[in-house]
């Protein structure tokens, strides 16, 4: 059981997950959940959201030989190719256990494209600005819908904030998301795939209970204003959003520490 997020920017992808891994038995590890990588034809991104971890993660490395190896010259013969890993991998299961993957791609003279994967056959282009997969998406999907739906795209900054957030609620309101957070981005230029700095997402983290806190003074200063009180709040509330800067300002570096730009 996870969490994992995709979201367009302007001029990219991010695909995240956790790496909290719940045992059969009841016991918890850490694990990573996300792959990034080139291969043949372009670069790929698979963000596994599963609760049969190791049986997903069988499909995911046939997933990553099979791109790693394989010429596809566009679109189609990549929804082909990654249909029929998946049928050949559902075939194989012995249980009825049904398991997602957000998936990113940049084929050779293409832009990034982002897809959500189900076996047997789901492989669906997600053209809007975001997508989740795993049992976090139940508290994500309706946060993204009541705070960012009306965005649209923005920049791969302003994105991994909306992330970060996101998964800062999916792991605070669901007991089965958890751990530190894996990032990857696919941009528009890129030659291989961009890892997020992890400390980084986990900083985010941490200061993503400051929008929860802009928000609910908000909601609770416009309910209870009145024709007398309202500039002296709407003052209240830009003071506010001044003060709480923390995670507005927070930058995101890859792995070699360079500031993330597309």
């Amino acid at each position: 059981m996870t969490i994992a997020i995709g979201i367009q920017a302007h001029r990219g992808i991010a695909i995240a997950a956790d790496t909290l891994v719940t045992l059969p038995n009841g016991t918890a590890k850490e694990e990573s959940k996300l792959s990034a990588f080139t291969g043949q034809s372009g670069i790929f991104v698979i963000a596994n959201a599963s609760n049969d971890l190791n049986a997903t993660k069988t499909m995911a490395n046939s997933l990553q030989d099979m791109l790693r190896n394989t010429r596809l010259p566009n679109v189609g013969d990549l929804q082909a190719e990654v249909s029929r890993e998946m049928l050949d991998w559902y075939g194989k299961l012995a249980s009825d256990q049904t398991s997602q993957f957000v998936f990113a791609a940049k084929l050779h003279g293409d832009e990034p494209r982002l897809y959500l994967c189900e076996p047997p056959s789901t492989f669906l282009q997600i053209t809007d600005c975001y997508i989740a997969a795993g049992i976090g998406a139940f508290v994500t999907d309706l946060l993204h819908s009541l705070l960012f739906r009306t965005t649209g795209y923005t920049n791969i900054q302003a994105a991994l904030r909306q992330m970060s957030y996101l998964i800062y609620r999916a792991k605070k309101d669901n007991a089965f998301c958890g751990k530190r957070t894996s990032c990857a981005i696919i941009g528009i230029e890129s030659k291989e795939p961009i890892i997020v700095n992890p400390l980084d997402m986990q900083l985010a983290e941490r200061e993503a209970g400051q929008l929860d806190f802009l928000v609910q003074s908000t909601t609770t200063l416009y309910l209870e204003s009145t024709e007398a009180n309202i500039h002296q709040n709407s003052q209240g509330i830009a003071q506010m959003m001044v003060g709480q800067q923390t995670m507005r300002t927070r930058l995101f570096h890859d792995t070699y520490g360079q500031e993330i730009t597309l």
